[in-house]
């Protein structure tokens, strides 16, 4: 199964306490845009352990879900 693209930029925001007046737009766009750079290459790099070891995590998933441990401790409604 692929993994799903990265959300669109639009969707990534920042909750500034004071809603960003204490920033010049300048500065709240070079954070956001650091934040931005920051979180894709986080997805980039995990997507990448990911595809690295798909069939150890397939593997792990089907000994995991046949055995019930992945499960363990969750309510019906799947929280933990």
């Amino acid at each position: 199964m692929p993994l799903p693209p990265p959300p669109p930029a639009a969707q990534i925001s920042i909750n500034y306490e004071d809603d960003g007046r204490s920033l010049s737009s300048e500065t709240r766009a070079a954070v956001e845009e650091e934040v931005k750079a920051l979180l894709s290459g986080a997805y980039g790099r995990a997507k990448s352990v990911l595809k690295q070891h798909e069939k150890e995590l397939h593997a792990l998933a089907q000994v995991g879900s046949g055995s019930g441990w992945l499960c363990r401790g969750r309510a019906a409604g799947g929280a933990a």
